[in-house]
């Protein structure tokens, strides 16, 4: 019986070329019939199930046109006001659930005369706040800065 000699080179090259076809198969397959795991807007509500929040039964999340867990949109700069800006940063802890059980929530009940906001997301790291900050501290010129993290796995 005579074996055929295996060019290992070219036997790698063809696993190569089938592998690379695959997955582009499957990224056009995916592009055309899945939709984006986050919106082009996000400001819109997403259905999140959880075993932490509301007894694992599903709630929706809103965020505004940033990300943010403000209900409302709002553009930058900001016209001139008196009322004073919070901005929180953070994990998902941060973040929260359920949009009526965040802490930037309770907080608009009590201090209705400032303007809050929670840039809170979840997996971040402090890192990620840093870059967070960096980034929108100009633009809302908060008078209070607040970095909430839950320690249970940070």
């Amino acid at each position: 019986m005579i074996v055929p000699k295996i060019n290992f080179i070219r036997f790698l090259k063809i696993v190569l070329i089938i592998i690379v076809i695959f997955w582009i198969g499957i990224e056009f397959i995916a592009f055309i019939f899945m939709p984006p795991i986050y919106p082009s807007n996000p400001n819109t509500n997403f259905i999140e199930k959880s075993l932490y929040f509301s007894n694992s039964k599903e709630f929706k999340i809103i965020t505004n046109n940033y990300g943010f867990r403000n209900s409302a949109n709002f553009k930058f700069p900001f016209k001139d006001s008196s009322n004073k800006r919070i901005l929180f940063v953070g994990d998902s802890f941060m973040f929260g659930g359920p949009n009526n059980k965040t802490i930037d929530y309770f907080l608009k009940k009590k201090l209705p005369d400032f303007e809050i906001f929670n840039a809170g997301s979840p997996g971040n790291d402090i890192n990620g706040y840093y870059e967070i900050v960096k980034y929108y501290l100009n633009k809302i010129n908060p008078d209070y800065l607040f970095v909430g993290l839950f320690l249970g796995n940070d």
